[in-house]
């Protein structure tokens, strides 16, 4: 798209406090997940590619560790996220600044404001990223904890509300849980993976519907699948399964989303 077009034109090569915004060959005949799971007839169902030939991409990396890099399954779930959006738009996590440019980039969209705690990737975007594209000045970005800010800024105008401050379900799932549980009723939210995020979530739940049915109390908090199962079993505790409908539809994706609507999440 004419976004990851101009993001390929970058020819920076620079190191800004310890973060370096680099291009770098993706090897060919690799294989990457290319969407979120999918869960059909109860199975998890996931889609694979490769590049047939070695792939220039864009990537942020910390000490030479790979921080942040646009690859198809950010694209592809982002772009999916951006459809319908439109008017002012508030998000918390900058990172390489591609989903709010893509936004940005649309005509009915007048302004994208993003939280972002690292005061390091704000300059990267705006020194090296932000530049190179003529709609960025729709894009005002807030130095702060997310966390913090978002229901104070949610108070404000806003048609969507976008959340994206993690890498992927495991170390995103106790974030997602804490936005998710404490949104506001006058707002549409949207969060990236909330699909992978949720059959997550609809794991544990299985594994606490097992531990019930075989009379296992696992207590400890050791590490946050524990926190996570004795949440959902403080979720459920006062549900009645009486028959298989009943456990079919419990562990739905859309069913898990209401039950976490209604119950605080604190990790």
């Amino acid at each position: 798209d004419e976004v990851i077009q101009k993001f390929l034109l970058i020819n920076d090569d620079k190191n800004i406090d310890g973060l370096h915004l680099v291009k770098r060959k993706y090897k060919s005949f690799m294989l990457q997940q290319l969407d979120e799971v999918e869960i059909k007839d109860d199975q998890e169902k996931y889609s694979y590619g490769l590049f047939k030939e070695d792939t220039e991409i864009i990537q942020l990396e910390d000490n030479e560790r790979v921080w942040m890099s646009l690859l198809p399954n950010e694209i592809i779930t982002m772009k999916r996220d951006s459809k319908n959006m439109k008017g002012n738009i508030l998000c918390a996590g900058l990172g390489l600044g591609y989903f709010p440019l893509l936004l940005a980039s649309k005509d009915g969209v007048k302004k994208v404001s993003v939280i972002e705690l690292d005061k390091r990737v704000i300059k990267v975007f705006n020194e090296c990223i932000a530049p190179k594209f003529e709609y960025a000045d729709k894009i005002e970005v807030i130095q702060g904890d997310a966390k913090r800010l978002i229901n104070k800024n949610s108070e404000k105008e806003y048609d969507y509300i976008y959340i994206d401050i993690w890498h992927d379900e495991s170390d995103g799932i106790e974030n997602y849980l804490y936005f998710k549980s404490r949104e506001e009723e006058h707002q549409k939210y949207r969060y990236w993976i909330e699909r992978s995020m949720l059959t997550f979530l609809r794991r544990c739940l299985i594994n606490v519907i097992y531990e019930e049915a075989k009379g296992i109390n696992v207590l400890s908090e050791d590490n946050y699948i524990d926190r996570l199962c004795n949440y959902l079993k403080k979720c459920y505790k006062n549900v009645k399964v009486e028959n298989k409908e009943d456990l079919k539809k419990l562990i739905t994706l859309d069913e898990i989303s209401k039950v976490i609507k209604k119950n605080i999440y604190t990790a």
